[in-house]
């Protein structure tokens, strides 16, 4: 079974020093790292500067909940195009 891997950008893994992926998946199960989300969180805080202004701190719950749906739409479309007919 072939693992698949949900990354953000080149340029933002470079910008905040992460080689992580938030979200993988096998078959049918979805792996989630929250420990990356977490620390991408962080990194991104650190580089932006949220200690000056709190209020653009980065959530990792929020951040790590508005990759989900993400996932899950690419997964749809993937398995459509190997099965149109049990996609929906």
């Amino acid at each position: 079974m072939v693992l698949m891997e949900f990354h953000i950008s080149r340029a933002a893994r470079d910008r905040y020093h992460t080689e992580q992926a938030l979200f993988s998946f096998t078959g049918n199960v979805i792996f989630a790292d929250l420990k990356a989300s977490r620390e991408l969180a962080h990194s991104m805080n650190v580089a932006r500067g949220t200690e000056q202004d709190p209020e653009r701190v980065i959530n990792p719950g929020a951040l790590f909940a508005m990759g989900l749906p993400a996932l899950l739409a690419l997964i749809e479309v993937c398995l459509a195009k190997k099965t149109p007919e049990t996609a929906g």
